[in-house]
């Protein structure tokens, strides 16, 4: 499933709707029991000046309790500013993460009815793109496709059986698979009745491990040769 990358600034304090709107939230307990140990220390010192034994060990085995709730109090206070630097954390990671693109094609001629299309895949991040997989395929359509069109699904067996990885600011090659190109289907393609299209898609590791996922789709012309991107999607993707 996809995995939201940020944490609404207030998600501790709705709390999943636990305190019910209560003004301090998950503390609202350890400040009213320490409000009312306050006040009974408070009304023992004035209306009782000369106690007994056994009410000096009770004010004091109330004052402990009041120190243990501050302990408490400090303690969930502590609690929330790590979560928040947590997050806070998280979240400049996040924005050092990899970051991949596609570019720089090369058309060559049409050997034997045969073309291909070599390109590169770029991290234009500040951090490595690792275990890097990918699959491709080049297929042709008639007339003009929709832009998403060509999409598919990722399954177990990338094009190479090795896992790469692209350091930040560098780039590796690739090659589509091959596609037959008669004298006819040449002409079609030229004439915009045929078009050549090349999917695409890559999943990565980034610098806090979370699995990354680019897909892109283009089309291609040979007369003269270029290309055109159709779709470009980055997301971020639970392993489950």
């Amino acid at each position: 499933m996809v995995e939201g990358n940020q944490t609404p600034d207030n998600a501790d304090g709705s709390n999943g709707g636990q305190n019910n709107g209560r003004p301090y939230g998950s503390m609202y307990w350890v400040y009213i029991i320490g409000a009312w140990a306050f006040i009974s220390l408070l009304l023992i010192a004035i209306f009782a000046p000369h106690m007994t034994e056994r009410l000096k060990f009770f004010v004091t085995t109330l004052w402990v309790i009041v120190t243990a709730f501050a302990v408490i109090a400090q303690a969930v206070i502590y609690r929330k500013q790590w979560a928040i630097m947590e997050r806070q954390l998280r979240l400049m990671a996040l924005s050092q993460s990899a970051y991949l693109s596609v570019g720089d094609f090369i058309i060559p001629p049409i050997r034997n009815y045969q073309l291909v299309v070599n390109g590169k895949l770029f991290n234009r991040g500040n951090t490595p793109a690792l275990n890097l997989t990918k699959k491709m395929q080049i297929a042709l359509g008639k007339g003009t496709p929709p832009p998403r069109w060509g999409r598919f699904d990722w399954n177990v067996i990338p094009d190479e059986p090795d896992s790469t990885l692209i350091a930040a600011g560098d780039f590796v090659h690739f090659t589509t698979p091959v596609l037959k190109i008669d004298p006819k289907l040449f002409n079609e393609i030229n004439e915009g009745k045929q078009t050549i299209m090349i999917d695409g898609q890559c999943r990565y590791r980034d610098n806090v491990g979370d699995l990354l996922i680019y897909m892109f789709g283009l089309t291609v012309e040979l007369d003269p040769p270029r290309t055109h991107i159709r779709y470009q999607e980055h997301r971020r993707e639970s392993d489950n």
